[in-house]
Parts: structure tokens; sequence; C-alpha cells
């Protein structure tokens, strides 16, 4: 469900939400160009434009990164398991995400640049 302006109507009037709404184009640039020098920036990007799972720009490393072809690799997520901490396989394309190889437009690769100012943890 798209947070359309009707939809965003109800939910500040009855503080109903869909379990799963996505955001619009230009909500999406709003959000960030809000967040532009933030030190997440890049994650944030790659999750809103290239469909990363949290987990999976969570579990992202510096060698995951090819910052020369614009390319990061997902290897693994990393999640909360009952209290703890946990990494493990990224979803299979067939489970509806990441996995393997994936291009990006440059931008959030290359703004995980250490020379960025705002690189990955």
């Amino acid at each position: 469900m798209v947070w359309t302006e009707d939809l965003i109507a109800h939910w500040k009037a009855t503080g109903e939400r869909p379990s799963v709404a996505v955001w619009t184009a230009t909500q999406t640039a709003t959000f960030l160009a809000a967040v532009a020098e933030d030190r997440m920036y890049a994650a944030f990007h790659l999750i809103a434009l290239r469909g990363l799972c949290r987990g999976e720009a969570a579990g992202l490393r510096w060698c995951d990164l090819d910052l020369d072809r614009g390319l990061c690799f997902i290897t693994r997520q990393v999640q909360r398991r009952d209290g703890e901490i946990v990494q493990g396989d990224p979803k299979t394309p067939d489970e509806g995400a990441g996995g393997g190889a994936g291009s990006d437009d440059g931008e959030g690769v290359e703004d995980a640049s250490p020379m960025s100012g705002r690189g990955m943890p």
C-alpha cells in the first residue's frame, strides 16, 4: 500500500496504519535529502532504492563493497533474535529479497567511501 494523502489523513485521524506501506518517490526523495549528511546515508540509500533488508544493510562489510565498479555483495544479514545479535545467510531471491551481487547506480555504494565523510560503521 502506498502512502497516499488519503491514507496519511486516515492514519493521522485514527492512528491506524497498514502493516506495510511504501513511500512514494517524492516521499523517498524528501527523506534521503533530509538524511543526506547522516553517517548512515549509504545504508538508507541502499535500503530505499535498492531494496536491501535492514539485516542485509547491517551485515555489509567493507570487503562486500567494490567502490570502483559500484557493486555491493549481499553475503550475510544481521538480526536480533531473542535479544541476541545473530548473523546468517541473506534471504534468497526465491524468498523475496537480496542474495548475491547487487548493482548500484554508484551513489549508494560511492557514499560508503571513507572519503565521503559518512562511511559505513
